[in-house]
């Protein structure tokens, strides 16, 4: 090992300095660059020396040499969007949304589309919180409410559940979410609306529970959401109806002029 001025180089020895062919280096043999080898950036000289006697440290002056960046990795073939659907994220609670903002940190999500139905609260500043996730975490995401989402709840500003649908779609208009079909993923997508209605139960009558409440009394829709001259369990589907009629008109038209790609319907 030679040291000049806290600079170190190892000076190589071996048959090949003794051989025939190079002969007994005489004193005063100037090192030469033998190989070179780069080590964290950094370039690292082996060097040729005599293997008796003194040789010059000019090459030990020589500052580092930077390692040259790597070259871009080639560009192949950028794979297809996916889309993605997730319904009931329900993220009032507090572990869902710790689930969803997991999710939405993935970075390879953000060419990809998302279908997000409901229900993902019956609070709204939850629901903005979800949606803006989820928007900076793909490229499109397209929404279609559920029941939680249209609840009325104490201290809300909304006097029924339609005028808190219109502000939902107001909010989607707002942080560029779909409310009306479009192109995701290479499929059409419409977001439907639709509601539910006694009518659809076909299945028998449960025998054997004796002094159960109605419907009415124990599940949440019947008195939080609110629809104002609209009812929910008569013998006129009239709410669904209702809904049925707010997308049906044009949204459908939109969506089946795409006959060549494939419909999905939320």
């Amino acid at each position: 090992m030679l040291i000049v001025k806290n600079k170190a180089a190892l000076v190589r020895a071996g048959p090949s300095l003794a051989s025939d062919v190079i002969g007994e280096l005489p004193k005063g043999t100037v090192l030469t660059c033998g190989e070179s080898a780069f080590h964290d950036g950094v370039a690292r000289r082996e060097v040729l020396a005599p293997l008796k006697g003194w040789a010059s440290a000019k090459c030990l002056a020589d500052a580092p040499v930077d390692l040259p960046p790597p070259p871009p990795p080639e560009a192949g073939p950028e794979p297809p969007p996916r889309l993605w659907a997730l319904s009931d994220v329900h993220t009032d609670h507090g572990e869902n949304l710790d689930w969803l903002k997991r999710m939405c940190s993935r970075t390879d999500l953000r060419r990809d589309g998302l279908i997000l139905a409901g229900d993902v609260s019956s609070r709204f500043s939850i629901l903005r919180e979800t949606l803006q996730l989820c928007k900076r975490a793909f490229a499109d995401v397209s929404f279609v409410p559920g029941n939680h989402d249209v609840w009325v709840t104490r201290g809300e500003p909304w006097a029924d559940s339609l005028s808190k649908l219109r502000a939902v779609d107001a909010l989607c208009d707002e942080l560029g979410v779909r409310r009306t079909p479009a192109i995701m993923g290479g499929c059409v997508v419409a977001p439907l609306c639709a509601w539910h209605h006694a009518a659809f139960d076909r299945e028998p009558e449960v025998t054997g529970w004796a002094g159960l409440p109605p419907a009415s009394q124990v599940i949440s829709d019947f008195y939080l959401c609110k629809f104002p001259g609209l009812s929910l369990c008569g013998n006129q589907p009239v709410c669904r109806v209702h809904f049925s009629a707010m997308t049906r008109p044009c949204w459908l038209r939109r969506a089946m002029g795409n006959r060549h790609r494939h419909a999905i319907e939320q």
